[in-house]
Protein backbone atom coordinates (compact mmCIF):
# COMPACT_ATOMS: atom_id res chain seq x y z
CA UNK A 1 0.00 0.00 0.00
CA UNK A 2 2.82 2.53 0.57
CA UNK A 3 3.54 2.34 -3.11
CA UNK A 4 0.82 2.38 -4.16
CA UNK A 5 -0.08 5.93 -2.22
CA UNK A 6 3.18 6.85 -3.34
CA UNK A 7 1.97 6.82 -6.77
CA UNK A 8 -0.86 8.34 -6.00
CA UNK A 9 1.01 11.32 -4.84
CA UNK A 10 3.19 11.41 -7.53
CA UNK A 11 -0.05 11.05 -10.39
CA UNK A 12 -1.60 14.58 -9.09
CA UNK A 13 1.60 17.01 -10.42
CA UNK A 14 0.68 15.17 -13.34
CA UNK A 15 -2.39 17.33 -13.67
CA UNK A 16 -0.26 20.36 -13.54
CA UNK A 17 -1.06 23.36 -15.97
CA UNK A 18 0.11 26.85 -15.18
CA UNK A 19 -2.20 29.45 -15.81
CA UNK A 20 -0.98 33.02 -16.18
CA UNK A 21 -2.14 35.98 -14.09
CA UNK A 22 -2.11 39.76 -14.98
CA UNK A 23 -0.57 42.16 -12.55
CA UNK A 24 -0.21 46.16 -13.29
CA UNK A 25 1.36 48.15 -11.53
CA UNK A 26 0.35 51.87 -10.00
CA UNK A 27 -0.25 54.68 -12.43
CA UNK A 28 2.54 57.18 -12.12
CA UNK A 29 1.23 61.19 -11.97
CA UNK A 30 2.20 62.76 -14.73
CA UNK A 31 4.67 66.13 -14.11
CA UNK A 32 2.87 69.03 -13.45
CA UNK A 33 -0.19 66.77 -13.18
CA UNK A 34 -3.08 68.30 -10.17
CA UNK A 35 -2.81 65.92 -6.91
CA UNK A 36 -6.12 64.23 -6.54
CA UNK A 37 -7.43 63.29 -3.14
CA UNK A 38 -7.89 59.74 -3.39
CA UNK A 39 -10.06 59.34 -0.80
CA UNK A 40 -12.80 61.23 -3.02
CA UNK A 41 -12.53 58.22 -5.25
CA UNK A 42 -14.62 55.25 -4.95
CA UNK A 43 -12.99 51.77 -4.18
CA UNK A 44 -11.76 49.81 -7.40
CA UNK A 45 -14.05 46.77 -8.00
CA UNK A 46 -12.24 43.67 -6.59
CA UNK A 47 -11.07 41.27 -9.07
CA UNK A 48 -13.63 38.31 -9.57
CA UNK A 49 -12.61 35.00 -8.71
CA UNK A 50 -11.63 32.86 -11.52
CA UNK A 51 -14.45 30.64 -13.22
CA UNK A 52 -13.96 27.12 -12.04
CA UNK A 53 -15.46 23.43 -12.56
CA UNK A 54 -15.52 22.47 -9.20
CA UNK A 55 -17.12 24.29 -6.36
CA UNK A 56 -16.89 23.97 -1.97
CA UNK A 57 -18.54 20.39 -1.01
CA UNK A 58 -17.59 18.56 -3.91
CA UNK A 59 -15.75 15.39 -2.66
CA UNK A 60 -14.95 12.65 -5.77
CA UNK A 61 -13.91 9.27 -4.43
CA UNK A 62 -12.04 7.01 -5.66
CA UNK A 63 -10.98 2.91 -5.32
CA UNK A 64 -7.26 2.23 -4.98
CA UNK A 65 -6.18 -1.10 -7.08
CA UNK A 66 -3.78 -3.11 -8.46
CA UNK A 67 -3.95 -3.92 -12.08
CA UNK A 68 -7.73 -3.11 -11.52
CA UNK A 69 -8.34 -6.25 -9.69
CA UNK A 70 -7.10 -6.61 -5.92
CA UNK A 71 -8.81 -3.28 -4.11
CA UNK A 72 -5.93 -2.10 -1.91
CA UNK A 73 -8.14 0.94 -0.09
CA UNK A 74 -9.50 4.51 -1.11
CA UNK A 75 -8.74 8.22 -2.30
CA UNK A 76 -10.88 11.26 -1.97
CA UNK A 77 -10.21 14.72 -3.57
CA UNK A 78 -12.20 17.45 -1.67
CA UNK A 79 -13.39 21.40 -1.83
CA UNK A 80 -13.63 21.79 2.02
CA UNK A 81 -14.31 25.64 2.32
CA UNK A 82 -13.31 29.50 0.84
CA UNK A 83 -11.50 30.71 3.00
CA UNK A 84 -11.15 34.27 4.15
CA UNK A 85 -6.99 35.19 4.75
CA UNK A 86 -5.24 37.68 5.47
CA UNK A 87 -4.64 40.86 3.18
CA UNK A 88 -7.89 40.40 1.58
CA UNK A 89 -7.09 36.73 -0.24
CA UNK A 90 -9.54 34.08 -0.86
CA UNK A 91 -8.61 30.58 -1.27
CA UNK A 92 -10.33 27.32 -1.17
CA UNK A 93 -9.01 24.52 1.08
CA UNK A 94 -8.52 21.30 -0.96
CA UNK A 95 -7.49 18.24 0.66
CA UNK A 96 -6.62 14.82 -0.62
CA UNK A 97 -6.31 11.84 1.33
CA UNK A 98 -5.88 8.30 0.74
CA UNK A 99 -6.48 5.11 2.84
CA UNK A 100 -5.83 1.62 3.04
CA UNK A 101 -7.92 -1.22 3.15
CA UNK A 102 -8.85 -2.78 6.19
CA UNK A 103 -6.56 -5.98 5.87
CA UNK A 104 -3.41 -3.50 4.63
CA UNK A 105 -3.92 -0.95 7.41
CA UNK A 106 -3.45 -4.14 9.99
CA UNK A 107 -0.26 -5.45 8.80
CA UNK A 108 1.47 -2.07 7.64
CA UNK A 109 -0.58 1.43 9.18
CA UNK A 110 -0.40 3.96 6.67
CA UNK A 111 -2.21 7.89 5.83
CA UNK A 112 -1.73 10.53 3.70
CA UNK A 113 -3.09 13.61 3.51
CA UNK A 114 -2.39 16.67 1.53
CA UNK A 115 -3.96 20.39 1.80
CA UNK A 116 -3.66 23.41 -0.33
CA UNK A 117 -5.00 26.70 -0.33
CA UNK A 118 -5.32 28.13 -4.14
CA UNK A 119 -5.92 31.60 -4.46
CA UNK A 120 -9.59 32.14 -5.89
CA UNK A 121 -8.55 35.16 -7.78
CA UNK A 122 -5.13 33.82 -9.48
CA UNK A 123 -5.38 30.34 -8.64
CA UNK A 124 -1.86 30.26 -7.55
CA UNK A 125 -1.41 28.47 -4.17
CA UNK A 126 -0.85 30.17 -0.93
CA UNK A 127 0.43 27.04 1.42
CA UNK A 128 0.60 23.16 1.10
CA UNK A 129 0.84 20.85 3.50
CA UNK A 130 1.55 17.15 3.04
CA UNK A 131 1.01 15.11 6.52
CA UNK A 132 1.78 11.35 6.57
CA UNK A 133 1.80 8.44 8.99
CA UNK A 134 3.84 5.26 8.27
CA UNK A 135 3.50 2.69 11.33
CA UNK A 136 4.79 4.91 14.19
CA UNK A 137 6.64 7.58 12.23
CA UNK A 138 5.04 11.09 11.25
CA UNK A 139 6.27 13.73 9.43
CA UNK A 140 4.75 16.66 8.17
CA UNK A 141 5.86 19.09 5.28
CA UNK A 142 4.73 22.26 4.73
CA UNK A 143 5.73 24.88 1.65
CA UNK A 144 4.38 28.61 2.31
CA UNK A 145 4.50 30.75 -0.94
CA UNK A 146 6.28 34.01 0.08
CA UNK A 147 6.81 35.62 -3.50
CA UNK A 148 6.41 34.99 -7.05
CA UNK A 149 10.06 33.04 -6.62
CA UNK A 150 10.69 32.08 -3.43
CA UNK A 151 9.07 29.63 -1.07
CA UNK A 152 9.45 28.86 2.59
CA UNK A 153 9.66 25.05 3.42
CA UNK A 154 9.46 23.44 6.82
CA UNK A 155 9.66 19.61 7.85
CA UNK A 156 8.54 18.59 10.67
CA UNK A 157 9.19 14.77 12.37
CA UNK A 158 10.48 14.94 15.71
CA UNK A 159 12.19 17.93 15.05
CA UNK A 160 12.00 20.67 13.13
CA UNK A 161 14.35 22.00 9.91
CA UNK A 162 13.50 25.49 8.45
CA UNK A 163 14.64 26.78 4.91
CA UNK A 164 13.83 29.34 2.32
CA UNK A 165 14.42 28.21 -1.15
CA UNK A 166 14.41 30.05 -4.79
CA UNK A 167 11.65 28.76 -7.44
CA UNK A 168 10.68 29.69 -10.93
CA UNK A 169 7.62 31.57 -11.47
CA UNK A 170 4.55 30.15 -11.90
CA UNK A 171 5.43 27.37 -9.85
CA UNK A 172 2.95 25.14 -8.29
CA UNK A 173 2.16 22.63 -5.23
CA UNK A 174 0.92 19.32 -6.63
CA UNK A 175 -2.65 19.33 -5.53
CA UNK A 176 -3.42 23.08 -6.04
CA UNK A 177 -1.89 22.23 -9.66
CA UNK A 178 -4.44 18.97 -10.14
CA UNK A 179 -7.85 21.37 -10.03
CA UNK A 180 -5.98 24.20 -12.35
CA UNK A 181 -6.01 21.56 -14.96
CA UNK A 182 -9.83 20.91 -14.53
CA UNK A 183 -10.49 24.57 -15.11
CA UNK A 184 -8.16 24.89 -18.59
CA UNK A 185 -9.76 23.87 -22.15
CA UNK A 186 -7.55 20.89 -22.93
CA UNK A 187 -6.74 20.35 -26.89
CA UNK A 188 -5.80 16.87 -28.69
CA UNK A 189 -1.65 17.47 -29.66
CA UNK A 190 -0.97 20.06 -27.13
CA UNK A 191 2.24 19.72 -25.09
CA UNK A 192 2.78 21.45 -22.02
CA UNK A 193 5.98 22.03 -19.62
CA UNK A 194 5.42 23.31 -16.39
CA UNK A 195 7.73 23.81 -13.11
CA UNK A 196 6.40 22.72 -9.75
CA UNK A 197 7.81 22.24 -6.72
CA UNK A 198 7.52 19.05 -4.16
CA UNK A 199 9.12 18.68 -0.50
CA UNK A 200 11.14 21.66 -1.25
CA UNK A 201 12.74 20.49 -4.70
CA UNK A 202 12.02 21.89 -8.08
CA UNK A 203 10.80 19.64 -10.79
CA UNK A 204 9.20 20.30 -14.40
CA UNK A 205 6.43 18.42 -16.22
CA UNK A 206 5.40 17.63 -19.75
CA UNK A 207 2.18 17.01 -20.39
CA UNK A 208 0.55 15.38 -23.67
CA UNK A 209 -2.61 16.02 -24.42
CA UNK A 210 -4.17 12.92 -26.26
CA UNK A 211 -7.23 12.12 -27.92
CA UNK A 212 -11.03 11.08 -26.50
CA UNK A 213 -11.64 7.79 -25.09
CA UNK A 214 -15.01 6.26 -23.15
CA UNK A 215 -14.01 5.37 -19.56
CA UNK A 216 -16.87 3.52 -17.64
CA UNK A 217 -16.40 2.99 -13.48
CA UNK A 218 -19.08 2.56 -10.99
CA UNK A 219 -19.67 6.58 -11.03
CA UNK A 220 -20.87 6.52 -14.67
CA UNK A 221 -19.76 6.35 -18.28
CA UNK A 222 -17.74 9.42 -19.31
CA UNK A 223 -16.40 10.57 -22.39
CA UNK A 224 -13.05 11.40 -21.09
CA UNK A 225 -9.59 12.82 -22.71
CA UNK A 226 -6.41 11.24 -21.95
CA UNK A 227 -2.78 12.89 -20.52
CA UNK A 228 -0.01 11.41 -20.61
CA UNK A 229 2.82 13.24 -18.06
CA UNK A 230 6.46 12.80 -17.99
CA UNK A 231 8.68 14.05 -15.13
CA UNK A 232 12.14 15.57 -14.81
CA UNK A 233 14.21 17.61 -12.56
CA UNK A 234 15.18 21.43 -12.37
CA UNK A 235 18.22 20.41 -15.18
CA UNK A 236 15.49 18.74 -17.44
CA UNK A 237 16.90 14.70 -16.55
CA UNK A 238 13.86 11.59 -16.11
CA UNK A 239 13.30 10.71 -12.92
CA UNK A 240 11.03 7.76 -13.41
CA UNK A 241 10.81 5.74 -16.52
CA UNK A 242 6.87 4.61 -15.06
CA UNK A 243 4.07 5.22 -17.76
CA UNK A 244 1.44 7.34 -16.54
CA UNK A 245 -1.64 8.21 -17.84
CA UNK A 246 -4.73 10.70 -16.89
CA UNK A 247 -8.66 10.66 -17.99
CA UNK A 248 -10.52 13.69 -17.40
CA UNK A 249 -14.10 13.93 -18.45
CA UNK A 250 -15.26 15.83 -21.24
CA UNK A 251 -17.82 18.02 -19.56
CA UNK A 252 -18.47 21.28 -17.83
CA UNK A 253 -16.90 19.47 -14.39
CA UNK A 254 -13.80 18.53 -15.96
CA UNK A 255 -13.55 14.99 -13.55
CA UNK A 256 -10.67 13.08 -13.34
CA UNK A 257 -12.16 9.97 -13.91
CA UNK A 258 -9.01 7.61 -13.86
CA UNK A 259 -5.19 7.59 -12.87
CA UNK A 260 -3.51 4.59 -13.77
CA UNK A 261 0.61 4.07 -13.16
CA UNK A 262 2.53 0.45 -14.72
CA UNK A 263 4.86 -0.93 -11.53
CA UNK A 264 7.22 -3.72 -11.74
CA UNK A 265 4.57 -5.95 -12.25
CA UNK A 266 0.94 -5.29 -13.06
CA UNK A 267 -0.15 -1.66 -12.41
CA UNK A 268 -1.46 0.67 -10.18
CA UNK A 269 -5.38 2.37 -10.80
CA UNK A 270 -7.61 4.61 -9.40
CA UNK A 271 -11.16 5.15 -10.64
CA UNK A 272 -13.59 7.23 -9.24
CA UNK A 273 -16.36 5.67 -7.74
CA UNK A 274 -18.78 8.58 -6.37
CA UNK A 275 -19.15 12.01 -6.45
CA UNK A 276 -20.60 14.59 -3.96
CA UNK A 277 -21.58 18.15 -4.48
Amino acid sequence: MRSIVRNFLVLIPALAFSSGIFVSGSPQAKPGAKAVNSQALPAPAPKADASVPFRVGEVLTYDVSWSRTVSAGTATLSVKDKLSLAGGQTAYDIVAEAKPGFVIRTVYPIYYKLESYLETRSLLPIRATMYSVEKTRKRTKTTKFIGPTSIEYEYATASVSRSTKPIERMTRDPLSLFYVIRGMSLVPGQQLTIPFVESGTMYKLTVKVGGYEKITTKAGTYRAIRLTPTFSDASGKPVTDRKLSLWISDDPRHLPIRFESTLLVGSFVLNLIHVDG
